[in-house]
């Protein structure tokens, strides 16, 4: 200020009266949309952190609440800008305006600004209430939502126009309004440039503070409280012009006094009921009317831990029969004992079936159970472990019986990283990996299961290194399940498949030729005492059963059973990103899937198995019964 073309230097004691106030009116209204950009980005980060509790995780799902976050803004730019088109734009909004200067227009300087930030600061804390009870409303919803994809989705962007639209449709015409009262010696675009500068940097120093402090250090609800503060502050930024007049002090005063205690003294969320995970378990829970005896279900079960971290909400609760589960958003990853099989055979089968392990690296922590098998092996020097989110290392804490408290074991390095990032950068060459994260329809999961992904752990193998990697088959289409397996099979053409379940698969790759010896496969059980207390209970801790009684198909099988496929999921062409959700509801694949493997099933032992006892084999069965899992409370 003044305009940006002229190179003389105006101090304040050139200005004229009426200079100086356009220029406090001006930075009154850029210090306001900053503040108002502060509290978008928190409520955006926020809200779609708490909405992903009952909407889900998926990039569907995420590109709904974006879609209608960005949505609200362009209706509340379009809106302002019809309005503001003159007399008859005013007559149309604002009938009961009396005149151009009445507080609702747009003519009226920086106090329909303020008006408008505390609107929004209203509509954000009832956001806090209808969050709350989200997970009730989806569950409500599911018979119908669960239908299609289609119903699926549209009821998603329905449940986050709930949330989202009206405040973000304030939140659109709160930078034109301000434009159009701080009007001033300078030239249209100068004004523009320096509000619009104001505003982007309180957006990014918003998104920020929410994403990487704030949230983790306060949760996602105190974070949107604080964004809700942050807007009452724009408003009696904007409206400090106005202290004069008495009527318009005491109205400022109110407000502000009624905004600040409702947040400090409004109803918190019920953590039970937030981390249900409704859009996966609804179909359990929709019996559960009215809203009382829904909350009594969802606290059935104790909630022993609960952490907003930063790239997800970490819960464990505890049944009545003693099973620990964990949850990732509400969806559960690890149990203490309906994946316990699965947990210990993604780190024992690789370990056992590789002659002399020494250095083993495990992606995703969970539980910490697979890690903790590991750790068991009698000749393993350091076993490394990238979890993404540092909320479950408090979460598998809880889980030290399984886990044979692998966190406090001096051989156990654990790195908060993504795991692509460390095997990209990572110097070690490892005997042993094993990858069980989450389902791929979460969003980012998908590129996990990459053939760029496998390629980087085939990379980090050392030779004859061999890598496990978990799958399921339940909420999966056939297609997406062999476009898994194809994929992994164009990195290791050796690929081995073992079913844990019929819910449950491991895929195992070697960087190498097969070469498992029956001899040294039971001389690895009986150095890891572990191993074999804890694959007793299922049957696991014969030599052979362990080879054998989970085994489904060898390499010559899985080419016969992915036979056709050519699309492949790469990074360039994340197909299973997107086909993944629009399983999700799917019940009638997993059988399909199950007796497609089966008829394919041409051997009762792995490749390169030798040293075999003779006549240990008989009595084998070439085929399981079919069993349906009674729910999708798996990992």
């Amino acid at each position: 200020w003044p305009p940006f073309s002229s190179c003389q230097q105006v101090t304040n004691e050139d200005l004229t009266p009426l200079q100086s106030e356009e220029r406090a009116r001006y930075f009154r209204a850029a210090a306001a949309v900053g503040l108002g950009g502060f509290a978008a980005l928190i409520f955006e980060v926020g809200w779609t952190r708490a909405l992903a509790f009952s909407l889900g995780s998926s990039i569907y799902a995420f590109t709904i609440m974006l879609f209608t976050f960005l949505a609200g803004l362009t209706l509340g730019s379009l809106a302002f800008g019809i309005l503001d088109r003159g007399e008859k734009g005013d007559r149309l909004l604002f009938a009961l305006a009396k005149s151009s200067l009445s507080p609702f227009s747009p003519k009226s300087n920086l106090f329909g600004l303020g008006l408008i930030e505390f609107a929004i600061a209203v509509c954000a804390f009832g956001s806090l209430f209808i969050l709350g009870r989200m997970p009730y409303v989806f569950c409500r919803l599911y018979p119908v939502l669960s239908k299609s994809f289609h119903f699926f989705e549209a009821g998603l962007f329905a449940l986050s126009c709930l949330v989202i639209l009206l405040p973000t449709f304030l939140m659109g015409a709160a930078l034109p309004w301000a434009l159009c009262a701080a009007k001033g010696r300078g030239g249209e675009g100068a004004r523009l440039g320096g509000l619009y500068a104001s505003n982007t940097f309180g957006s990014i120093l918003g998104s920020v503070l929410a994403g990487f402090i704030l949230i983790p250090a306060m949760g996602v609800e105190k974070t949107l409280i604080i964004g809700i503060l942050a807007n009452t502050a724009a408003g009696l930024t904007a409206w400090s012009q106005n202290l004069k007049n008495i009527r318009r002090s005491a109205l400022f005063a109110l407000a502000s006094l009624i905004i600040v205690m409702a947040a400090a003294f409004a109803p918190r969320w019920n953590k039970s009921v937030m981390a249900s995970g409704m859009f996966i378990y609804a179909d359990e829970h929709e019996d559960s009317r009215p809203w009382r005896k829904f909350v009594q279900a969802m606290e059935a079960d104790e909630l022993l831990y609960y952490q907003d971290g930063i790239s997800a909400t970490i819960s464990v609760f505890e049944e009545d029969t003693g099973n620990r589960y964990l949850r990732t958003n509400g969806k559960t990853d690890a149990s203490s004992s309906r994946d316990m099989e699965t947990q210990l055979m993604t780190g024992y089968l690789p370990l056992l079936l590789h002659p002399n392990p020494k250095k083993a690296m495990v992606i995703g922590l969970g539980s910490g159970t697979s890690l903790g098998a590991i750790v068991q092996g009698a000749t393993i020097e350091r076993a490394d472990c990238a979890e993404i989110e540092p909320a479950v290392a408090g979460a598998a804490k809880l889980f030290q019986k399984q886990n044979n408290n692998v966190l406090a074991n001096p051989k156990t390095r654990l790195w908060f990283t993504d795991a692509r990032h460390f095997l990209a950068s990572v110097k070690n060459r490892y005997d042993v990996i094993a990858s069980e994260p989450s389902n791929p329809w979460v969003a980012g999961v998908a590129n996990l299961y990459s053939r760029e992904a496998f390629g980087q752990v085939k990379k980090a193998l050392a030779p004859g290194g061999i890598f496990c990697q978990w799958i399921h088959s339940y909420s999966m289409s056939e297609a997406d399940f062999k476009m898994i397996l194809a994929t992994f099979r164009s990195v290791f053409p050796n690929p081995q498949l073992f079913n844990i379940g019929d819910v449950d698969f491991l895929i195992l790759g070697s960087n190498g030729p097969w070469n498992i010896d029956y001899d040294q496969v039971a001389e690895n059980l009986r150095r890891t005492p572990a191993a074999l207390a804890a694959l007793k209970p299922y049957g696991l801790d014969d030599p052979l059963t362990f080879l054998t009684k989970d085994f489904m198909l060898t390499s010559r099988d899985i080419e016969k059973y992915t036979a056709g496929i050519t699309r492949l999921n790469t990074d360039d062409a994340p197909v299973l990103e997107f086909s993944a959700p629009k399983s999700l509801y799917v019940t009638d694949e997993q059988e399909k899937i199950v007796r497609s493997l089966k008829r394919r099933r041409s051997a009762l032992h792995p490749d390169g198995l030798v040293n075999l006892p003779a006549g240990r084999v008989l009595g084998l069965k070439t085929k399981k019964a079919y069993k349906k899992p009674k729910t999708r409370n798996r990992n």
